[in-house]
């Protein structure tokens, strides 16, 4: 796996969004990060 670009609230923005091909949602109880986000852009950047 790639190392992810860490975001906070304030990086957030619609351009963003506008590349993401896939994302990763971990529920609650997941194993490993629960609660965690990932989001791959289509350039292949990893977000965190």
């Amino acid at each position: 796996m790639r190392n992810p670009i860490e975001l906070c609230q304030a990086d957030l923005s619609k351009d963003l969004f506008s590349t993401v091909a896939f994302f990763s949602l971990a529920e609650g109880g997941a194993m490993g990060e629960p609660g965690a986000v990932l989001f791959y852009l289509d350039n292949g950047e990893l977000y965190h």
